[in-house]
């Protein structure tokens, strides 16, 4: 492997770390963030959280959605968000991506 590819490699993880990061602490922003941040920058963090492959961050958006239900319209959750928990429930094996019934 090329060292550019590694580099690369590391990068998209360190990415990948960072927004489970910011989604774990997502109720840190929200208390930061002006209405417009949330709707600009937030709920498409959180989108993306949920469209990417790797675990703990899906876990971590899942997490940031229960937060963030006050800060959502009706339509923003359902043309933008639930579709993605949606498939992502509907997909994973996984027991840390399966909500919570309890």
């Amino acid at each position: 492997m090329c060292v550019c590819a590694c580099v690369c490699v590391c990068v998209c993880v360190v990415l990948q770390q960072t927004k489970a990061y910011l989604l774990e602490n997502v109720h840190v922003v929200l208390g930061k963030a002006c209405e417009d941040d949330v709707r600009r920058d937030v709920i498409p963090l959180v989108v993306s959280g949920l469209d990417t492959d790797w675990t703990p961050c899906q876990s971590a958006a899942i997490a940031a959605v229960s937060v963030m239900r006050k800060f959502m319209d009706a339509s923003t959750m359902r043309r933008y968000v639930l579709p993605p928990v949606k498939l992502l429930f509907s997909q994973s094996d996984s027991a840390q991506v399966r909500p919570d019934l309890n």
